[in-house]
């Protein structure tokens, strides 16, 4: 049993702490620079908050099959969440719910290894929010709700989904991880820009 999770495999482990002393390495000039500038400052929050993340990411990503992209789904819906709250679509449950079932959808297209479908999807997504705005016969806003809906399904579900994609790959939770931190290491050193 304890051989699904990733967990308790010393090279999950071993990576893990490897992370975990890279995001130190890089918080350490940072913790003494953070009152230099506002970047400092911006550069030194995300590093720790990516060191109090680093645990939950270790154990939802070492998840048994498919743990870590209903993961990577559900921060997905989360995220398309807050975005329709901050542009003030919230309330527009048709666009709101048919994006959240657009994510579920490609979710299981991943699982599934349908990379055709997947790849289509946001054309999938731009037919049916048009069709909402046909079955609803109403044309006032539409368009800009059609279009908030499409740039929102596409950058906080479709994108998202691509590193559920990767972790389907033979040691892609390795890739991920390694991606997110290059990310944060990019972040840490723009700096000083």
């Amino acid at each position: 049993m304890y051989q699904r999770y990733l967990i308790f495999d010393p090279f999950y482990v071993q990576n893990m702490g490897i992370i975990a002393a890279f995001l130190l390495l890089i918080g350490l000039p940072l913790f003494f620079l953070k009152n230099k500038s506002v970047y400092y400052q911006a550069s030194w929050s995300s590093v720790v908050s990516w060191i109090y993340i680093l645990p939950v990411v270790y154990i939802l990503f070492g998840l048994p099959d498919p743990g870590p992209i209903l993961v990577i789904c559900l921060i997905s819906i989360y995220s398309l969440k807050t975005f329709y709250q901050m542009v003030g679509m919230y309330h527009r449950d048709w666009f709101v719910n048919l994006s959240y079932i657009l994510i579920a959808i490609g979710t299981y297209f991943i699982y599934r290894h349908e990379r055709q479908s997947f790849v289509a999807l946001p054309m999938i997504a731009l037919t049916g929010f048009i069709l909402v705005a046909i079955l609803r016969n109403n044309y006032i806003n539409m368009v800009q709700y059609i279009g908030l809906s499409l740039i929102g399904f596409s950058i906080y579900g479709w994108f998202y989904l691509h590193g559920a994609e990767i972790l389907m790959l033979k040691s892609g939770v390795y890739t991920l991880i390694y991606l997110y931190a290059l990310s944060e290491f990019a972040i840490a050193l723009s700096a000083g820009i």
